[in-house]
């Protein structure tokens, strides 16, 4: 199993300006797939994602509902390395 992960970000209209609202995501790759995906998966590569949506909700130790999303992926492709698009 490969597991990483990452935060998506969105601005939503409230009406009197704009909120941020960040999602935090667990990436989950199984099997035969998940071995290839660490080897050549780097931190910034374009990649597609195909899978399950997993949602959990919990109370944390301060008694606060938490949810956590985790992302069973059934098929990926890389679309782009890093190192194609982007040149320091």
């Amino acid at each position: 199993m490969f597991k990483f992960s990452f935060v998506t970000t969105e601005k939503i209209n409230n009406g009197a300006g704009f909120d941020i609202h960040k999602e935090h995501h667990k990436i989950a790759i199984i099997g035969a797939k998940a071995h290839v995906a660490k080897e050549k998966l780097k931190i910034g590569d374009l990649v597609y994602l195909e899978g399950k949506v997993i949602t959990r909700r919990y109370k944390d130790s301060d008694n606060v509902l938490r949810y956590d999303t985790e992302i069973s992926v059934s098929h990926y492709e890389i679309l782009a390395s890093i190192d194609t698009y982007c040149t320091t």
